[in-house]
């Protein structure tokens, strides 16, 4: 349906799929990233906030959130939802740092207070360092991941982080 651009058909499949399933996440879930696929942020917003509503959480949603709010330049509430993301997810950090690219100057320093806040997290600060990075800011980069405990997964972040700066001859 959504490619045949019948939105009223999409949303009626949604509503019969949270009909069917009423405490499952996944139709929230689906249906808002069908919505920020089609350039469609504001209205994948009013569904999560929807799921938070009907689910009383929206902890499954946080990076659908996250996309949401970046797309919409909602800077701090984005990066927010992008730290809680990583916490369960550190992966994204490529993800989330894509997203955040755009923050202006005026924004940054909130994306940061929020990605340096404790506890100490490795997805949170290699976005945070890839950030900086793309920011043009290499020391700070290497700021936000400084303080890693020493263990293999902060290593690979290092080491991940030492070739870029060299690639990119920003050390």
């Amino acid at each position: 349906y959504s490619m045949l651009a019948r939105d009223d058909m999409v949303r009626r499949s949604f509503q019969a799929w949270i009909r069917a399933t009423p405490r499952s996440v996944d139709p929230y879930r689906e249906y808002a990233r069908l919505l920020l696929q089609n350039g469609r942020p504001a209205a994948a917003d009013s569904v999560i906030r929807q799921a938070g509503i009907a689910l009383g959480t929206t902890s499954s949603l946080e990076m659908e959130l996250a996309q949401s709010r970046a797309a919409l330049g909602q800077w701090a509430s984005a990066a927010v939802a992008w730290r809680g993301a990583l916490a369960g997810s550190p992966d994204l950090d490529q993800a989330a740092a894509y997203s955040l690219a755009a923050v202006p100057d005026a924004a940054r320093d909130s994306v940061r207070t929020t990605f340096l806040a404790p506890p100490v997290d490795v997805g949170a600060r290699r976005a945070l360092a890839e950030l900086e990075m793309s920011w043009g800011a290499p020391g700070d980069a290497w700021a936000a991941l400084r303080d890693l405990r020493p263990d293999s997964t902060s290593v690979d972040a290092w080491l991940d982080f030492a070739a870029r700066a060299v690639a990119e001859e920003r050390w």
